[in-house]
């Protein structure tokens, strides 16, 4: 009696780069993981203003990298289906996304859970008469800071209503000088 063996599995561009690249994917994700779970976190002016070019070129050769890799691996699914349409229009935006965040959020994220400590960072505010969501009931929106952060949430009310667009508020908690999880707010 014979024992018939699956054919092995072959990666598209080899295993050791199907590693980096599901590294590189999951570290993407820490911003996202973080904004969802709630914590207040911010990445400095100093470090959005410094990094803005470099993470809008790493996103876009994170969206070429991303279409190609689907591109490559188009045999998963038949020609002209509609899921392989939608992966490779998909595939652009959100390798950008990706590649934006790995920069824009995930440096400063890591590096103020591995070697932050106290820091005190700057911020303008923006506007303060936005309306609270579930999550964010009190928000302050500050000047200068990208999407997926942009505004400074469970500030109190009677801190918050001394504020106006313009005004400085000094922002402590762990970090770097890339960014903080926010601890304390004071003017």
């Amino acid at each position: 009696m014979r024992i018939q063996r699956r054919p092995k599995t072959t990666w598209p561009m080899g295993r050791t780069v199907g590693v980096i690249f599901v590294a590189w994917f999951l570290i993407s994700f820490i911003p996202i993981v973080i904004a969802g779970f709630g914590f207040n976190f911010l990445p400095s002016t100093s470090w959005v203003d410094s990094t803005s070019s470099f993470a809008n070129i790493f996103g876009g050769l994170s969206a070429c990298l991303l279409t190609w890799v689907f591109w490559r691996t188009r045999k998963v699914a038949a020609k002209g289906s509609l899921k392989m349409v939608a992966l490779l229009i998909g595939a652009p935006a959100v390798g950008y996304l990706l590649g934006r965040n790995l920069v824009m959020y995930s440096i400063p994220i890591m590096s103020a859970v591995l070697v932050g400590g106290t820091v005190d960072l700057r911020f303008t505010i923006a506007a303060i008469d936005q309306p609270g969501t579930k999550r964010c009931r009190t928000p302050v929106e500050l000047q200068g800071m990208p999407l997926l952060f942009p505004k400074l949430c469970r500030v109190p009310q009677e801190f918050r209503q001394k504020l106006a667009p313009g005004d400085e508020i000094v922002v402590s908690g762990r970090g770097t000088s890339q960014g903080l999880f926010v601890e304390n707010i004071r003017r």
